[in-house]
């Protein structure tokens, strides 16, 4: 099977299994994903479709292929699981709410 068609099924299966799940007042988005070869910029993309927020690559962090499974996760966790493989990082812009990838800082 090629690449391109596991990166395929992989977005439409994740796309098909984002549910939101309510509890204690406040909303989660649970996500079933599987990524097999899947380029970050498209696993990024995807995860910016689902949660509704503006997710930008730095230009540094280059365009690794991810090959990951999460079943029943919190969005954000699966998120960070996926950047803490690559040394990579999440951060919000308190001002504008973008959040961006970047390479983690050593330390």
């Amino acid at each position: 099977m090629s690449k391109r068609f596991y990166l395929a099924a992989g977005f439409a299966l994740s796309v098909l299994s984002v549910t939101p799940a309510v509890s204690h007042a406040q909303a989660k988005r649970q996500i079933t994903v599987e990524y097999q070869n899947a380029r970050l910029s498209e696993v990024v993309k995807a995860f910016a479709t689902f949660s509704g927020r503006t997710i930008e690559l730095a230009s540094n962090v280059g365009d690794a292929d991810i090959t990951v499974s999460f079943a029943n996760v919190d969005l954000q966790v699966a998120l960070d699981s996926i950047l803490e493989k690559q040394s990579l990082v999440a951060r919000v812009d308190p001002g504008t709410g973008v959040m961006r990838i970047e390479k983690r800082s050593p330390g």
